[in-house]
């Protein structure tokens, strides 16, 4: 009996998993290494230069966050537009590298972008233009 709930335990163990991942890169290129890019959590458009990348996502739902530092006059990608109503949902995650919803709206250019094909999501970059501070985020749309 002792052997029977010891397995049930190992088995039951063994089929837990972690669905939010925290990583963390020094640069660009060692997210590419890391294969971050290719997996889809740190997008390609992200400058190759960005420095100090944090990003978190939930294996489930495909939300993501991404923080890092741009370089100098730095812009989102061509398919991410001003925000002018600042209507966008804010990140599905909190961590300490994370701006609160608060100092987003009030301190950083918001640009809401352009959903890409068969995903139903919301994605967002946000930029505070003094201190080269970016974040950009996914999460899934109503």
């Amino acid at each position: 009996m002792r052997t029977l709930v010891l397995l049930l335990a190992v088995l039951l163990a063994s089929s837990c998993t972690v669905d939010v991942v925290d990583s963390s890169y020094a640069s660009m290129s060692d997210a590419v290494m890391g294969g971050a890019v290719q997996r889809g959590w740190v997008p390609g458009w992200i400058p190759p230069d960005a420095k100090d990348l944090q990003e978190v996502h939930d294996l489930d739902s495909n939300q993501s966050a991404l923080a890092f530092t741009a370089p100098v006059a730095w812009d989102p990608p061509a398919h991410c537009r001003p925000d002018v109503d600042a209507r966008h949902p804010g990140p599905a995650f909190t961590r300490q590298w994370l701006p609160p919803p608060e100092e987003l709206v009030k301190v950083y250019e918001v640009f809401r972008c352009a959903p890409g094909p068969a995903r139903p999501m919301h994605e967002t970059v946000a930029i505070r233009r003094d201190t080269h501070h970016v974040v950009h985020w996914r999460v899934l749309a109503d």
